[in-house]
């Protein structure tokens, strides 16, 4: 059995209808500024969510709290169902396209040796 890319246009309608959802852009941003987002700010959002939800739950009266802190909940398992489901079909077709890593012993042997020589001379210079 071998192994397709995942076409977008192929999926079952409710994933195609989650990915066709706007969604921000981290890929202008610099690395770092990646690491904060899902290091600091996303585990921040949902603590925040969350008592945002307790708070609504609370304080709002009869069925109109339970329609917002399931509007808010389901808005925050949106983000991060297209989040997870976008790096899945993007990791997928990376390693796909790539296909079997090659093997090439001799090469990287090689490689290696030239590397001990170049080594080696720099630390005779010294």
């Amino acid at each position: 059995m071998s192994a397709k890319e995942i076409d977008q246009e192929n999926l079952p309608w409710y994933y195609r209808l989650v990915l066709r959802l706007p969604r921000l852009s981290m890929e202008g941003f610099s690395e770092v500024f990646q690491g904060i987002f899902w290091v600091l700010f996303l585990p921040l959002l949902i603590v925040c969510s969350f008592f945002l939800d307790l708070f609504l739950f609370l304080f709002l009266p009869g069925p109109v709290n339970f329609i917002a802190v399931s509007a808010i909940t389901l808005v925050v398992f949106i983000i991060f169902v297209k989040t997870q489901l976008e790096k899945f079909i993007n990791a997928w077709n990376a390693m796909i396209k790539k296909g079997p890593a090659e093997w090439n012993i001799d090469k990287t042997l090689q490689g290696y040796i030239e590397l001990l020589q170049q080594k080696k001379k720099c630390a005779d210079k010294s």
